[in-house]
């Protein structure tokens, strides 16, 4: 995968590095803190079979299941990033 990225390709590189170990560790769920908006912010689990079908929905409605690249416009550090 190519990465990148106007303001600073090392932090981005970062986040997706971090990111990437989090979903390939043992653990089933990852871990997220939320932004508060709608109250105080907390940390959730999320299951990680939820995340990858989110994903496939996602890939599914925009027909990328042909693509080969795709731009992530978001912060893997936060949930729409992940």
């Amino acid at each position: 995968m190519k990465i990148i990225s106007i303001d600073s390709t090392t932090e981005i590189e970062e986040e997706i590095a971090a990111f990437n170990a989090l979903w390939n560790d043992e653990n089933q769920v990852i871990s997220q803190k939320t932004s508060g908006s709608t109250g105080t912010p907390k940390v959730i689990e999320i299951p990680k079979w939820k995340m990858k079908n989110s994903a496939k929905m996602t890939g599914e409605f925009f027909d990328l299941n042909n693509c080969k690249t795709a731009l992530i416009c978001l912060s893997p550090n936060y949930i729409g990033g992940k």
